[in-house]
């Protein structure tokens, strides 16, 4: 069997995913555990993996072109497109949760606790908003990993 970049493309892609779910959810667990700086660390790593996809991604397809999805199975094609959706939602509840996380003060937490001030109403909708969005990131990047390992074997299986 010989492998094609695209199939190498994607198996590093897939890897890529993996430590994006690692990451997160490590992230989720040090916020459980009030540790702030480090889900912050731990989820501007998950971030930057995100991040460095999208622009791999560019290359990858001028340099090797789409996918022939013709030639999948519907099957592999449906489950692609859930994969891509998945994506998207963790693309966008990871956007907003780091927009909220960065630019509302909930850095703040870490070293001065939650505003005891006309700003808590403030403060409180913030982090709502932000732990909402990145458990929605989350759940998406794992259910996105499980999509992406079953096209990564429908692949597998067509070389």
């Amino acid at each position: 069997m010989e492998l094609d970049a695209k199939f190498v493309y994607w198996l590093a892609a897939w890897i890529n995913m993996a430590f994006v779910v690692a990451f997160a959810a490590r992230g989720f667990q040090r916020v459980k555990a009030r540790a702030y700086a480090t889900h912050k660390r731990t989820m501007l790593i998950a971030s930057f993996l995100v991040g460095g996809f999208v622009v791999s991604y560019v290359f990858k397809v001028v340099l090797l072109g789409k996918e022939a999805l013709e030639t999948w199975e519907p099957a592999f094609r449906t489950v692609l497109y859930v994969h891509e959706t998945c994506v998207l939602a963790m693309v966008v509840g990871g956007a907003i949760a780091l927009w909220k996380g960065l630019r509302t003060g909930l850095n703040r937490l870490a070293t001065e606790g939650a505003p005891a001030t006309e700003d808590a109403v403030a403060f409180s909708r913030a982090a709502t908003l932000h732990r909402r969005a990145g458990l929605t990131a989350l759940v998406a990047s794992v259910a996105g990993l499980v999509t992406a390992t079953i096209v990564l074997y429908g692949m597998y299986h067509r070389l």
